[in-house]
């Protein structure tokens, strides 16, 4: 797969670790980098809206993953919110005939929470730029397994991951509200059951 150089800007901001973090959008006047406050109450948005959006995520990281191939174990999110917090949630996945594949699913999760906040009428900058800092371990995943993949610093750009990504979603936007919408209702599902609501086989559990 060619993850190619990409010339779109990266906006750089610093978060409570105080690392430079690279997001898609320009902060909203106002914001600085001491206040990026992820939790669903700084965002507006209510306890059963955030649970959706991460469901939501995970529901997109194993359809995209089935849809490449891959095989998935399960997925599970914690319900209740643990005091309101996003990002509380994760997918087994792995064995995917081409491995570079697993770099695009790592990026849907993002990617599914950006379109259902738009699909919604949820979508804020500042909520767009919440859920990129809370994908930061997928981020981390992927790069540290493909290196070579980087934000405007490399000839492979991540952001060409999310437009792949954005390609297999549209591709499997349906399969993946009606896993999401399944797991905000039972918290786990195993890698079968979101092949069956999915409609696509799961992979082979074997080494690639």
């Amino acid at each position: 797969m060619n993850i190619a150089a990409d010339t779109r800007t990266w906006h750089h901001l610093r978060t409570c670790d105080g690392a430079p973090y690279p997001v898609r959008h320009q902060p909203p006047t106002g914001l600085t980098d001491t206040n990026w406050n992820t939790n669903y109450e700084a965002l507006g948005i209510t306890a059963d809206q955030g649970n959706q959006a991460q469901c939501v995520h995970e529901a997109a990281h194993a359809v995209t993953a089935l849809a490449a191939g891959g095989y998935v174990a399960y997925a599970k999110v914690n319900i209740p919110w643990r005091a309101g917090r996003l990002g509380a949630g994760h997918v087994v996945f792995g064995y995917f005939p081409h491995p570079a594949q697993a770099a695009v699913a790592l990026a849907a999760g993002e990617r599914a929470e950006d379109r259902w906040l738009q699909e919604t009428g949820l979508w804020t900058p500042r909520r767009a730029i919440a859920i990129e800092i809370n994908a930061s371990s997928d981020r981390q995943t992927c790069t540290t397994r493909h290196p070579d993949i980087g934000f405007g610093t490399t000839d492979h750009d991540y952001r060409v991951l999310h437009d792949l990504a954005d390609a297999a979603l549209d591709q499997h936007w349906p399969a993946t509200v009606r896993v999401a919408d399944a797991l905000a209702h039972h918290g786990h599902l195993t890698g079968d059951d979101i092949a069956t609501l999915a409609d696509l086989p799961n992979g082979t559990h074997t080494a690639a």
